[in-house]
């Protein structure tokens, strides 16, 4: 089996489905694939395009199908941009999220935040919520009673340069 491909920005792209595990016919390179991202194309059909792993990191189903994976608002150089954007497996999320910046750099996914994770959450993360959400501290701690579940979601990545959490809330 060939072996798979890491990506920078993404911890476990495998571990936290990302990818499918079966073997299919690759989109973009035609090669059998045990591991495939599902994606739409942006070409004239918007067809569901199915990419192993490699023909993702290496940007050529980006290429091929004009795909864009992630969006990324902030500022960051081009070359982080373009790993981020076309060779960086998307995240499934109920709301179009901007991928995480900090430090002027992409942030690491490392998949859904758990209880712990919340409940561990930094002045920082519960302040981001408090003002997205015009909520209080009191708000909060009610809030992440039994949360994460089915309806809501807590991405978490984390800064590569200074180690900071950083938790992204999804609403279906």
């Amino acid at each position: 089996m060939k072996e798979l491909p890491a990506f920078e920005y993404f911890f476990d792209p495998y571990g936290h489905h990302a990818f499918i595990q079966e073997d299919m016919l690759c989109d973009c390179c035609s090669a059998v694939s045990s591991y495939h991202h599902v994606a739409l194309s942006n070409l004239d059909d918007g067809d569901e395009v199915h990419i192993c792993p490699a023909c993702v990191a290496d940007g050529s189903a980006a290429k091929k199908f004009d795909l864009v994976f992630n969006e990324i608002d902030e500022d960051v150089s081009p070359a982080v941009r373009d790993i981020i954007e076309h060779k960086t497996p998307g995240i499934s999320s109920w709301q179009q999220q901007s991928w995480e910046v900090h430090c002027k750099d992409a942030c690491i996914y490392l998949g859904q935040a758990d209880a712990q994770d919340l409940a561990n959450a930094s002045h920082s993360n519960k302040a981001s919520w408090m003002d997205d959400f015009g909520r209080s501290v009191d708000d909060w701690e009610q809030f992440i009673e039994g949360r994460p579940n089915e309806d809501f979601v807590v991405d978490k990545y984390q800064c590569r340069h200074c180690g900071e959490t950083v938790l992204v809330y999804d609403l279906s």
